[in-house]
């Protein structure tokens, strides 16, 4: 298998493995969409050192994920972890042209960093537990 997920309470982890291609991820985001078609769980996109996605795929790769949007679509947040600052170079240019996405989208390259960001999002329809 090209790509594992794993669902988290808070988040849902993507990893891509080695000699993932753009199909693979395109593909993880079909599976993603089936099991949580509001978008209502963040998620977490783990990339290999050895993926790079070429710039003439930009485009589709977001205009794919806006087919995949329903129009009850809750838009949490994805985070992106690259491994070098070439693929998070890489991951900017893709950012912008998804900069009209209906979800934010952060650039790491710190796994970490980005679990953390990801907890910060609260559901628009829950409410904050009192202190």
């Amino acid at each position: 298998m090209p790509y594992t997920i794993q669902r988290n309470p808070e988040f849902v982890e993507v990893t891509l493995h080695r000699n993932s291609t753009v199909h693979d991820l395109l593909r993880a985001l079909e599976e993603l969409t089936q099991a949580d078609p509001r978008k209502e769980t963040c998620d977490l996109w783990v990339f290999p050192d050895d993926m790079t996605i070429p710039f003439e795929s930009f485009g589709p790769i977001a205009d794919k994920i806006r087919s995949l949007c329903r129009t009850d679509f809750i838009g949490s947040r994805s985070a992106m972890v690259a491994t070098g600052v070439f693929q998070l170079a890489q991951m900017e240019l893709y950012r912008q042209e998804a900069a009209t996405l209906p979800y934010e989208l952060g650039l790491f390259l710190n796994r970490e960093a980005a679990i953390a960001w990801l907890k910060e999002w609260r559901h628009p329809t829950r409410r904050k537990p009192r202190n």
